[in-house]
């Protein structure tokens, strides 16, 4: 049996001034292969409306769903429980930002939820029992 196992990984995107979403500041991040379960993605309060951001995987943005809106964000953390399956083969998702503040550059803390698999103890032990004592692994 596979176990489940969650872990966060997070980046900040510093956005320039005057940065629009013809020509977005870009983030890759790198992820394992597994389920995006949550984001994370908390601002600053002088954003005030200013920073938009929003998150593609394979071409595709994934969230906010939908290519009208953008996420504005705030000084309050904002969590979502956005599902999104990450394929071995591609596990880059890209966070793209604009920043109408002709002034000062943004930055913008991002981090998602994986879930990934992981092989079950059970395994682990058994394969371990063949060069380690029984008595001395733990269950």
């Amino acid at each position: 049996a596979e176990v489940v196992a969650k872990a966060v990984y997070a980046n900040s995107l510093t956005i320039p001034a005057s940065t629009t979403w013809n020509s977005p500041a870009k983030l890759e991040l790198e992820l394992p292969a597994g389920t995006v379960v949550s984001w994370y993605i908390h601002g600053a309060p002088e954003h005030q409306h200013q920073v938009s951001v929003a998150v593609y995987y394979q071409g595709h943005r994934v969230f906010p769903d939908g290519e009208i809106e953008y996420f504005y964000p705030s000084d309050v953390p904002a969590v979502f429980e956005v599902t999104t399956e990450i394929q071995a083969g591609a596990r880059k998702l890209t966070i793209k930002g604009a920043n109408t503040d002709d002034t000062y550059e943004h930055t913008v803390y991002v981090a998602a939820t994986v879930e990934h698999e992981v092989a079950s103890k059970g395994i682990l032990g058994r394969i371990a029992g063949f060069f380690v004592p029984a008595e001395v692994l733990e269950d």
